[in-house]
């Protein structure tokens, strides 16, 4: 018998306490800890001084006091350490408000948050976070309790890639709706979410040539790609020709009056609806990404529909500047591959989407962002035969199922060292990981002016024999160049339109760069190999610090004041502020940062200390 799914009722308390523990996240780090309203202290047991009868945990050593004043609130977090930097994993939250101390729930503090970021900013919460928030926690129940029990096997690499992307449970920890999906049915949730396994053919269109937008790097062109994949055969004459879809998008594209008018047969036709056809894809963890091993690409298609909080469609300048990246990356892939041999960026390769003749500008641009789908090169034609490839957010950004992963990875590796302690091992392997992940992008970064977005969802990790062998980099849509550290010659090369896409400045692409490779990859990485062993938090702290100085002097800026040197220098890891950009309704792009602090603060403080000593000298910052 196939393993059992749980009970909705059990599903819902693990979702609510997921939404309870991100929300918690979001405010204590984005409004909360820059305000000055977070005190870690020492706890006593049974209960915390002047903060009885709260039962907090005895394995528990510390104790975080999150404040809300506006709405004179106080939530506990019990912790095992006094961080070095960000916030630790927390078992349970407590609610503190006037002689009571109780177990906080994540509608409690749903209400609360909103309540209290109202007085905070002035205004009303945006019209649909609320919606939102329930809403996430509603798909979060709706995936634990339609997943079956499967995991990852290592045993089978060419399984365990997808597996890997289809196991992210909980999503982002550190934003308010993680798991929201906005227009879809229930149906739909069971049917195309990556976490409940799912798998389906692509739905198809003929369109005409002519109605065809399309560019490839490659040398066949878009169409010739997809007919070598597609249902060529269904095609009437060489003046049609085929744009995959995702099925859902095949729907929501079916009911646009400008597709309606242009399906209707005569001399005006310019699109046919043919269904279903060819093998099945698995969707990978951004949902619209879509895999099958027996394909030459990942075909990134477009979904008009909400997840966590944009509209994923694929708009025509964004897929001609992830184009324009790629082609800039292939100039740069002898050097690439001489410094460093096994890091391997996946091209985009091809786009192609439809243009219709309408009078509505909003419903030309439903239609041409609609149809929108980027050819990606897939993993398969750079995975060595029996090397395991996993997206680094499993490991991660993955909680238990994460941290299970890594044991089992390690157990693999300690064949190599079979006298190493467990926890030298976990550091000489992470070791081997920041090797394998720092150097290449740093390069890019400094040396080439190219900005990427290093986050957990973007790399993919190669490992022989459980220890990391390759990083793949993936996703160009919000790659940039930094306009002050290109090359004069490509600078020049660069058209207006790629100009205004792709040109980023310094100050906005160190923050974002800094934020995805640092706070959002590397500081959770730390998080989980770190996880009930805070004795070793610091140590990999250092090897972090270690190999950031090595990439530094190899590949040094021309802008040594920037953030990246500033780390060593103990400045803050910035954070995206996630939680107020919803509640204020903000752009994504546009979204704010706030300081987290920094690991290394107190080695920073201690050699500046012993400089100025040396020069009889206080430093001012530090005086």
């Amino acid at each position: 018998m196939p393993p059992k799914t749980k009970t909705h009722s059990l599903a819902r308390v693990e979702a609510e306490a997921h939404g309870l523990d991100t929300l918690v996240r979001c405010y204590w780090r984005e409004i909360a800890a820059p305000a000055g309203l977070v005190q870690i202290n020492a706890a006593a047991y049974p209960g915390y001084p002047g903060l009885s009868p709260c039962p907090l945990a005895p394995h528990r050593p510390y104790v975080a006091v999150i404040s809300m004043p506006h709405v004179q609130a106080t939530i506990l977090a019990p912790l095992d350490r006094h961080p070095h930097i960000g916030i630790p994993d927390v078992d349970r939250y407590w609610l503190r408000r006037r002689n009571s101390c109780e177990p906080l729930n994540w509608k409690t503090f749903a209400d609360l948050l909103l309540r209290e970021l109202s007085a905070h900013f002035g205004q009303l919460p945006a019209a649909e976070l609320r919606e939102q928030l329930g809403l996430s926690v509603d798909v979060s129940t709706m995936i634990l309790a339609s997943r079956r029990p499967q995991g990852v096997d290592l045993g089978d690499p060419d399984q365990a890639y997808i597996q890997s992307e289809q196991s992210l449970l909980r999503g982002h920890p550190y934003h308010p709706t993680p798991k929201a999906r906005s227009g879809l049915l229930d149906s739909d949730l069971t049917t195309y979410s990556p976490e409940v396994g799912a798998k389906f053919s692509l739905h198809y269109f003929a369109v005409k040539r002519d109605a065809m937008v399309q560019h490839s790097i490659l040398a066949a062109d878009a169409q010739t790609l997809i007919a070598a994949e597609g249902p060529s055969h269904l095609l009437s004459d060489p003046s049609w020709a085929l744009i995959p879809v995702h099925p859902w998008q095949a729907g929501y594209l079916l009911g646009l009056e400008s597709v309606k008018a242009a399906l209707q047969p005569g001399a005006g036709q310019l699109l046919r609806y043919l269904g279903a056809y060819g093998p099945e894809f698995s969707p990978t963890a951004s949902v619209r990404t879509l895999f099958a091993s027996s394909s030459r690409f990942f075909y990134k298609t477009s979904l008009s529909f909400r997840i966590t909080n944009c509209l994923r469609r694929n708009a025509l300048p964004e897929l001609a500047g992830a184009l324009r990246i790629s082609s800039i990356m292939r100039d740069l892939k002898i050097e690439l591959s001489e410094h460093f041999p096994s890091f391997y960026p996946l091209e985009e390769q091809a786009y192609l989407s439809v243009c219709l003749p309408s009078t509505d500008e909003s419903e030309r641009r439903k239609v041409t962002e609609g149809f929108g789908l980027m050819l990606r090169e897939t993993i398969e034609a750079k995975r060595q035969v029996g090397e395991v490839c996993l997206v680094a957010a499993a490991l991660f950004g993955n909680a238990g199922g994460g941290r299970g992963l890594i044991r089992r990875l390690l157990a693999t590796a300690s064949a190599r060292y079979p006298q190493l302690p467990r926890l030298d091992l976990a550091k000489r392997w992470f070791a081997a990981y920041l090797e394998q992940l720092i150097g290449p992008l740093i390069y890019l970064y400094n040396q080439a002016g190219i900005m990427f977005e290093p986050h957990l969802q973007n790399i993919v990790v190669g490992f022989a024999d459980g220890w990391p062998r390759a990083v793949y980099l993936r996703d160009y849509e919000n790659a940039r160049l930094v306009a002050s550290r290109l090359k004069p010659r490509l600078a020049l090369s660069l058209s207006r339109e790629e100009q205004e896409e792709l040109l980023y400045p310094e100050d906005k692409a160190e923050l974002r760069f800094t934020y995805c490779l640092f706070t959002n990859h590397i500081h959770e990485a730390v998080r989980q190999l770190s996880y009930a062993c805070p004795e070793i938090e610091a140590d990999l702290w250092d090897l972090v610090r270690v190999e950031l100085g090595r990439c530094l002097r190899r590949f040094p800026s021309a802008h040594p004041t920037s953030l990246l040197e500033g780390l060593l220098k103990g400045r803050p890891f910035p954070a995206k502020t996630n939680l107020i950009t919803r509640f204020t309704a903000g752009k994504d792009a546009l979204a704010s940062y706030v300081p987290i602090g920094s690991p290394w603060r107190q080695n920073a403080e201690y050699h500046a200390r012993t400089q100025s000593a040396a020069s009889g000298q206080l430093p001012r910052a530090l005086a």
